[in-house]
């Protein structure tokens, strides 16, 4: 049976302070949002970890192990997206989008 490591403990503490500094932070800038999802699916990991060693370790094992591959595919598509928005999209735009300021040629009427 497995049993209740400390650091594990540890972690499972201080990470509610990480994903409020991140939710916060997230306000100030909107990239930050993109990995959100992922971190509370760590957290949940976490979680999922401290009980497999009090009760149920197989079922909390496989919780643990399935909230692994969630974070790792929620994180993969928030970098996915944050690379989209911020980067690729920017790259990708035409600069004849723009409205000039001053028509061509002078005043024309």
């Amino acid at each position: 049976m497995p049993s209740l490591e400390i650091t594990e403990l540890i972690l499972l503490i201080m990470f509610p302070a990480a994903i409020t500094y991140l939710i916060y932070a997230s306000t100030k800038r909107k990239d930050v949002l993109y990995y959100i999802p992922g971190f509370i699916a760590l957290y949940i990991t976490f979680i999922s970890t401290n009980v497999e060693a009090v009760v149920a370790p197989d079922l909390f094992n496989l919780f643990e192990h399935s909230f692994i591959l969630i974070t790792g595919i929620l994180l993969f598509l928030g970098a996915l997206l944050d690379a989209y928005f911020n980067y690729i999209r920017k790259a990708t735009r035409k600069k004849t989008d723009t409205i000039p300021k001053k028509p061509i040629g002078g005043n024309m009427k």
